[in-house]
């Protein structure tokens, strides 16, 4: 199985560094636990099961087809790594 890259303490101990959203929501660096260039992973408040995190495109859109070939790409990438 691929390693995770997480982020780094110093990313995650600086909000103005990132601004990270999963649409409207202001998510804070200390939910974020790895990220690409296009995408992030994020840590689910309140999980459905244990484990259960976000994959989301750092560029926010109102629907999933306004993401560009390379983001879904990526989005998908960091999904399979993360599973």
């Amino acid at each position: 199985m691929a390693s995770i890259s997480p982020v780094g303490a110093a990313a995650a101990s600086s909000p103005s560094s990132h601004d990270y959203r999963f649409g409207p929501i202001r998510i804070p660096p200390t939910q974020v636990f790895v990220e690409t260039p296009l995408s992030v992973g994020l840590v689910n408040l309140k999980p459905v099961v244990p484990g259960h995190v976000l994959i989301v495109s750092r560029r926010v859109v109102a629907r999933f087809a306004d993401l560009t070939a390379e983001e879904t790409a990526d989005l998908w990438g960091l999904a399979k790594r993360v599973g």
